[in-house]
């Protein structure tokens, strides 16, 4: 794995910062409800041009159990955030979706950061 430029961190950190605050300024107090690696998948979502993905890509990615994958996805099916579906090509496997409320979030974070590289 390529190791990130000093720059690239620092986006990365600023843009975390940045769900963190809209997140949080959505609906007071929702931040704390939300573990900590739910901002990298809603921006894992968010690569993808459908705004979807198989919830083991999410484990696969992130090197995360299923357990806490499946709490990290419920947790954001809570807050509106993403939806989830059984995969119709393979029942087995579950579709992670970024919402309209989620892609919202992520819009406006990478605009907020956008703005401040100016």
């Amino acid at each position: 794995m390529r190791r990130p430029t000093p720059e690239a961190v620092d986006d990365l950190r600023v843009l975390q910062s940045a769900l963190l605050a809209f997140r949080r300024g959505d609906k007071k107090g929702t931040g704390s409800r939300l573990p900590v690696h739910a901002d990298v998948f809603m921006v894992f979502l968010a690569q993808h041009a459908s705004g979807t993905a198989k919830m083991q890509e999410l484990r696969a990615e992130f090197s995360l159990g299923q357990s806490r994958t499946s709490r990290t996805c419920s947790a954001l099916v809570r807050e509106g955030l993403v939806e989830t579906t059984p995969d119709p090509s393979q029942r087995k496997w579950t579709l992670v979706r970024l919402t309209t409320k989620g892609r919202r979030i992520v819009d406006e974070a990478l605009g907020a950061l956008r703005a401040l590289k100016g």
